[in-house]
């Protein structure tokens, strides 16, 4: 009854923009309730324990916001099936979030319209908060927390170390109303409305073979732990995707940073034809390990036919527009308008 809370919230660090308004948990019941039939009337019973030997079953429907990103609303049922025996004894199972399933044994006792549950776990009778029943129209029975600060103590219960704040109440018809704040990553804000639990009574209980005998709670998760499995594994996968992004981003800027691309000036010794020089083991004294392989792309260039600098990025030398840049390409000589390769001077000048 107290598993109201999503377990994927731990996951719940949401940003953006959202379209959706924040609702208060009574706005929450509002629109569940224009959805359903309005509940069978309360009725004035004196019921005795007889009353409650058999099996009941009722679901419930919760409905969470996250208040970080309003657009996040989780919409569930949760079921519970009850047997009660004469001699006493009950078993209970809850079907909750992602077909998750938990069955448990223990003692019951019916007085003064107060249910009383003792569960049988560790090895012991673990007494639960009461539930005041209440009886509507058609002999279905409401189990209601009778005390408000239970609910509280039973949230408590689940999320040790994680609440910043918890509100909780039944409104006139009773649904519970919640407002809470966990802490995990970040806050995590949610407010909720969980309608109210209706047991109808399918008939006699029938018990299992060979008699009740107590078993500590079974819990059948399978679905969950498969569901939060492929989570992280998706996240981690997204992990591992941003790691090598920002691997790559971080090897681009050392590469940008490392060395720009200077042109050389006038009185430097300029390299050969190829244009290419090497800032690896031979040329960089610095780099006496040879780790490097980044190249140092040389655009300042000599022309062997007029003698001016230029660099080959532009047109080529503003005189005579040669050499531009490429291996193999070919000039025209301004004064004699003969083609030669580029990087010499035109033969026709020896002449």
């Amino acid at each position: 009854m107290f598993r109201t809370v999503p377990m994927f919230i731990v996951c719940a660090v949401v940003c953006g923009c959202s379209t959706t308004p924040v609702m208060t948990p009574e706005q929450l019941a509002s629109s569940l309730k224009r959805e359903r039939e309005s509940l069978p009337q309360v009725v004035s019973v004196s019921a005795s324990e007889d009353t409650i030997i058999g099996e009941w079953r009722g679901s419930q429907i919760v409905l969470a916001q996250l208040l970080n990103s309003p657009d996040w609303l989780d919409r569930k049922i949760q079921t519970d099936t009850y047997q009660f025996f004469a001699d006493g004894k009950y078993c209970r199972l809850h079907e909750g979030y992602a077909a998750t399933q938990t069955m448990s044994q223990g003692l019951w006792s019916y007085a003064n319209g107060l249910l009383s549950l003792q569960v049988y776990k560790n090895g012991v009778f673990q007494r639960l908060p009461p539930f005041r029943v209440i009886w509507h129209e058609g002999m279905l029975m409401e189990l209601r927390l009778a005390q408000i600060q239970d609910i509280e103590i039973e949230f408590a219960k689940h999320f040790p170390g994680k609440i910043n704040s918890h509100v909780a109440k039944y409104d006139a018809d009773g649904w519970l109303l919640q407002t809470y704040d966990l802490f995990y990553i970040s806050s995590v804000r949610q407010n909720s409305a969980t309608s109210p639990l209706l047991l109808s009574r399918l008939g006699d209980a029938t018990p299992p073979p060979g008699g009740v005998v107590f078993k500590e709670p079974i819990v059948d998760d399978k679905v969950l732990k498969e569901s939060l499995a492929a989570h992280e594994k998706y996240a981690d996968s997204m992990l591992r995707v941003s790691e090598s992004a920002m691997h790559a981003a971080a090897t681009m800027a050392t590469l940008n940073n490392a060395s720009p691309i200077m042109p050389i000036s006038e009185n430097s010794s300029v390299a050969p034809s190829g244009g290419l020089e090497k800032s690896g083991q031979q040329n960089d004294p610095q780099n006496a390990g040879g780790n490097s392989t980044v190249k140092k792309l040389n655009t300042k260039r000599q022309c062997n036919i007029c003698g001016t600098y230029y660099d080959i990025r532009a047109l080529g030398c503003p005189y005579c527009k040669a050499p531009k840049f490429g291996f193999g390409a070919t000039s025209k000589c301004a004064r004699c308008g003969f083609t030669h390769f580029t990087g010499g001077k035109c033969p026709s000048l020896d002449r």
